[in-house]
């Protein structure tokens, strides 16, 4: 029937025409179909999705489709198709999303693409799940609560891979793979922006940017006051060398300003009780991981 339709609304576009028609046939598969990997593997389901390229109408057919697969999917499924198709759609969905969008509106899609990531699983597989993820990461970079979800995601990837490892002592591919879901955890919580996401009130943002300068000052250090069995931290891998300090140093700089940036708005905004406690918190990470014998760090500090 689909590819019948196709024949008749694809010439000269008349397809424009039918938008309420052909947004009703969607509905009415969804409503009957609930095996994805039946109606994916149809040959004309995506091609008469692919009719709906008027943003808004676009915008409702696939939320229609998240929606669905969110409400019939029962388990988890690593069927390589729907994983596409539904990533597809998912990704049209981030891109509408603008600085004009609702709060409800980015809300209510972050909420459907986690729905939708909770159902990917590769079973034992972890190398392949984190690779998803990494490609999750550079799709839906705009959606803070897609962002979070990915972290806790990964970290449960390392709690996986420690109960795994028989006594707990990592063979160098297990070590490998922990490190990269580290790296993976560390790239991406600076760049969660929303305070909603981030802890929930108006000074959260500068806290998880004091959490990222005491991690700083702990990566600065020549050996790390933790480790994990087996797994050689960055002390042993980089300890001393220029260019990965370098990297700290400029992530370290690029947060402290942020937190200073944020001490200001607040002195302007007369919060002085919020100001005085962050700056109290900026400074026990400045004693603590600043060298004094640095001008520019002593200033600061008096300041």
């Amino acid at each position: 029937m689909l590819g019948d339709v196709l024949d008749h609304v694809s010439p000269d576009r008349r397809f424009e025409r039918f938008y309420p028609q052909l947004r009703g046939i969607v509905h009415r598969v969804l409503a009957h179909m609930h095996d994805f990997g039946a109606v994916f593997a149809m040959d004309n389901f995506l091609p008469f999705l692919d009719l709906f390229q008027r943003a808004d109408v676009k915008v409702d057919v696939c939320k229609a489709v998240l929606e669905a697969f969110v409400r019939y999917q029962r388990g988890v499924t690593h069927d390589p198709v729907v994983i596409n198709a539904m990533t597809y759609l998912a990704r049209a969905l981030h891109d509408s999303v603008t600085a004009l969008s609702f709060a409800d509106e980015v809300r209510q899609i972050g909420a459907l693409i986690c729905g939708f990531l909770r159902a990917v699983h590769f079973g034992r597989d972890l190398e392949q799940q984190l690779a998803f993820f990494v490609e999750c990461r550079a799709a839906f970079t705009n959606l803070d609560s897609v962002m979070v979800h990915l972290v806790h995601r990964v970290n449960a990837l390392i709690m996986d891979t420690q109960r795994r490892v028989p006594g707990g002592e990592h063979t160098r591919k297990t070590a490998a793979f922990v490190r990269a879901c580290i790296a993976y955890c560390f790239i991406t919580v600076p760049s969660v922006v929303d305070v909603a996401a981030a802890g929930g009130d108006g000074d959260a943002r500068a806290r998880v940017h004091l959490e990222v300068l005491t991690l700083c000052n702990v990566l600065a250090q020549p050996r790390y006051p933790y480790a994990v069995a087996r797994v050689e931290s960055n002390d042993t891998l980089y300890g001393g060398d220029p260019a990965f300090l370098a990297e700290v140093r400029r992530v370290r700089d690029t947060v402290l300003e942020e937190v200073l940036n944020h001490l200001a708005l607040l002195e302007e905004r007369k919060q002085p009780a919020r100001q005085a406690r962050l700056a109290l918190a900026l400074l026990e990470r400045l004693v603590i991981g600043a060298r004094v014998e640095n001008k520019k760090t002593e200033k600061l500090a008096l300041n």
